[in-house]
Parts: structure tokens; sequence; C-alpha cells
């Protein structure tokens, strides 16, 4: 009767279960359900590893100065070591401004010098002042050696950090008579370049009949992703350099240039900002006087110097906005002759935006589901099932031999006679002797 009882209790526990489970079947919202395909056959998530965000707008850039002998000759009004050290300075200037609001990014900048060797003059660095001293030392001395340069800015720009957007601008007003034959810079410091991801910026000045403007577009162009320039005087290299920090870190979206007379304002120009854009870039430079810059939104509003967003600095001759994560549309560029000294001033101005940084979405990492058991509506996992039957046969195994032992008085017996088919009344036993 009491094993009838056992096995009774094993039905019951058995029949339990499985009620359970039909109730909770139907319901049940499977852990793998969203990632089953069109037929509802599960398949495997796997998550690729995750590369290290890095910041694409972190900049690094080698000025590479020519300081032969000619460039302390005069040029269109002036000396061209100085007026090249006049350029470079409103590069170092931008570099400044876009520190100060770049909330985490970097702007470095290097310098080299070159003439019949070359010579790092500055590492990689963001003390602008320090930048400022090292171009105003620079002094014409020797001969030409361009392959020199370059390969002096290329070991400059080694230093940046990976994922760091490197620009080299190399400046040179004549013939590279020593060093490197023009094939050889191609192969040699160019490629290095190449490998390096360093977009080169070649950038020609003085009389175009003592230059080798042929060297210059063919280094630039070897890049892949710089460009050769020349200039004519020191108003138009110092809009040289301008348009290259423009061009080198964002897309020029329009350029506009005028004149503006004491007390007038002209509109310069409108141009139309894309969507997702993280930064706008406006520059406004001119030969002299004073002049102020003044932006107006798509909504017609002139942006205050000082909100949140708007970066608004005077260098000289040159006035350099930043607006961070402006609004898409029309702006329009204004310009006021605020100090002219003379009946009219010219003035040039370039806009460029910057691409917000792509925020990198974390991704948990999604563990390989377990096989699921189809119903009408979702899957059940089978691990669940049999952790709750193997749960249950285990309680059930336990609960059985409790009773065996506790209320089955001679079990083991009852046992021994099943397997002898034995009758409880033919019963052996053995008395001492």
């Amino acid at each position: 009767m009491r094993g009838k009882f056992i096995r009774q209790s094993r039905y019951r526990v058995v029949i339990a279960l499985v009620a359970i489970l039909m109730l909770i079947l139907p319901t049940w919202t499977s852990p793998v359900a969203a990632q089953q395909g069109a037929d509802n056959t599960p398949f495997l998530t796997v998550t690729p590893p995750q590369p290290t965000p890095v910041a694409v707008t972190n900049t690094a850039t080698a000025l590479v100065m020519d300081v032969s002998g000619s460039m302390g000759d005069t040029w269109q009004g002036g000396v061209k070591i100085d007026s090249a050290k006049a350029a470079a300075n409103q590069i170092i200037n931008m570099l400044s401004q876009e520190e100060q609001v770049a909330g985490g990014v970097t702007h470095q900048v290097g310098i080299a010098s070159f003439l019949s060797d070359a010579y790092t003059l500055l590492d990689l660095t963001t003390d602008y002042n320090q930048a400022r001293s090292v171009i105003g030392s620079l002094a014409p001395l020797d001969s030409t050696n361009i392959g020199a340069g370059i390969t002096m800015g290329n070991q400059i720009l080694s230093q940046a950090a990976p994922g760091t957007a490197r620009i080299l601008i190399l400046l040179s007003d004549g013939l590279s008579n020593v060093g490197l034959s023009p094939d050889q810079i191609l192969s040699g410091p160019v490629q290095d370049a190449v490998q390096a991801g360093t977009c080169i910026y070649t950038v020609g000045f003085g009389d175009a009949n003592s230059l080798d403007e042929d060297l210059l577009r063919r280094i630039a162009a070897a890049s892949g992703c710089g460009q050769y320039y020349y200039a004519t005087d020191v108003i138009e290299l110092e809009q040289v350099y301008v348009r290259i920090r423009h061009q080198s870190t964002g897309s020029v979206l329009a350029q506009f240039s005028g004149q503006v007379t004491q007390g007038q304002t002209v509109q310069a120009g409108s141009f139309d900002v894309p969507a997702g854009q993280g930064e706008l870039a406006i520059s406004l430079l001119w030969p002299g006087s004073k002049m102020k810059l003044i932006l107006r939104d798509p909504n017609g509003a002139v942006l205050p110097p000082n909100a949140p967003n708007v970066h608004i600095t005077t260098f000289g001759n040159l006035v350099y906005a930043l607006v961070t994560d402006p609004i898409p549309g029309k702006w329009l560029v204004e310009v006021f002759g605020e100090e002219i000294l003379q009946a009219a001033e010219n003035f040039d101005v370039l806009v460029s935006a910057r691409p917000a940084p792509a925020t990198p979405v974390p991704l948990t990492p999604t563990p390989a589901p377990l096989p699921a058991l189809q119903t009408k509506n979702d899957g059940f996992p089978v691990a669940l099932i049999f952790l709750l039957l193997g749960g249950g046969g285990v309680a059930l195994y336990v609960y059985a031999t409790i009773l065996k032992r506790r209320r089955v008085p001679g079990w083991r017996n009852i046992s021994q006679r099943k397997r002898l088919k034995l009758s409880p009344r033919c019963i052996v036993t053995t008395q001492p002797t």
C-alpha cells in the first residue's frame, strides 16, 4: 500500500509540474524572441568587438618654414620672411581660439625650419605663446632643402596621438637645390607622410620664376588630401594660411570678398549650414584698419558675442568666430567698418563647418541565447523546462527516500524478497550455534 502511495505521489508531482508549464507557456516572453528570424527560427546574435572611440577632431599641425637666404629678400612691399611669420601666426591664432572652445579636443602645433638642412624648432605643443615666440625668431640663412624639411615635419607629427588629423604646411620661395632630388622627395618623405595619413599643403611665395611650382604641386597631390597654393603678397599669404586651416579641418561652405567704408555695414553674403554640424568657423581678414563681424542665424537674430555657444576673438587684422552646435539653415554674414583708415578697405570672409563627432553608442555584449521551444506566441527556454523538471525529480526522489526509511519498516527485507521472489513466510534465518 505504501509503495502504491509513493508511486501515486510521484504522479501527482509530475502532473502538477506539467500543469504549471501549460499555464505559463502561452504568456511567457522568450529572451530570444526579438532575435528570431522571419521564419521564427532562433539565431545567435554575436556582438563584434567595440573599437576604442577616437576623437577625430584632434589636430596636429607642423609648420615647415623655408628660411633660406632668399627669404630675406623684399617682395611686394615687404620682406618675405616677415610675411611668412605673419601668415604662420594667423594659424597659431586660429588654433588658440579653437583650443579654448575645444571641449576635450586638442589642437597642437609644431615648427620646423629648413635651409641646407632641417631642424625641429618646436615639438608638438598647445603652448601657443611659445609657438609665436619661435616663429618670431626665424631668420634667413642658407640654401633650400625641401626634402629635409618634409622629413623633419614628419618627425614632429609622429608625436601625435593615434587618430589625430595630421597636417603639414610647407612654405618655400625657391628651388630645392640641396639634398634629395624631386623624385627622391616624392618616393621618400612624401610617401612616409602618406603612410602616416598626413595631409601636405604646400605654399609658394615670391617670384614664380624662382619657384619649383611643379614639385610643390606634385608633393601636395601625392599626399592625397593636400593642395598647392601660390601667394603674390603678404595679405594673400595670410589668406592662404587661414584657408588651409578651414579646409584641413572641415568643409568650406562659402567665401566672400568685398569692401567696407567707415561706419558702414555691408552684407558679405549668405550660406547654408547643413544639419548635424558640431562647429561653424567664420574668419574675417583684412589688410589693416578695424572691422567687426556680425552673424545672423536662420531666424534672423544677431548672435551675441557672449552667447554660450558663440566665441569671437579679434587678433589684429583677423576676427575668428566659432559657433558650436549651429542651427541648420541659411545664415547671413555682415561686416561693419569700425575704424577704416582709407576711403574703403578690402576684406575676405571664409566659412567652414565641422561635423559633430560621432557619439559612440555603448553596446552591451549579448550572450548567445539558448535554443527556444516555439509556441503560438513566443518561445520558452528549454533550459528552464529542464530546470523545473530536474528540480522536481530531485525533490521527488528525496521525498520518496525519506518515506521509505521512516515509514516503511523492514524495507530492505521487502526489497530483497522481491529480488529473490520469496514469500514473506519463507524467510531463511540462521541461528547461532
